[in-house]
């Protein structure tokens, strides 16, 4: 994840839906695939979070929408509302 994202900063690596997506090596050419597939998957835990939801940031247009969620308390997340 470190080198897909050119970083050494732990707490800088994910903090981000595009840095996320680039540590994980997820890209154009995976949009539309199967997430209960082989390639790319989505695997359900026993462990049990309580989700944030808040308006999103760094946008210009829906600003009021409650379209951002994270882990509460999550150290990676980069700004808490």
């Amino acid at each position: 994840m470190k080198r897909n994202r050119g970083v050494s900063d732990t707490r800088n690596l994910t903090n981000g839906p595009g840095k996320l997506t680039k540590a994980f090596g997820i890209d154009k050419r995976h949009n539309g695939l199967d997430l209960t597939g082989d390639e790319l998957f989505i695997e359900d835990s026993e462990e049990r979070v309580e989700v944030a939801e808040t308006t999103r940031i760094g946008i210009s247009k829906g600003k009021s929408k409650m379209l951002r969620f994270y882990v509460k308390g999550n150290r990676f997340v980069s700004k808490f509302k």
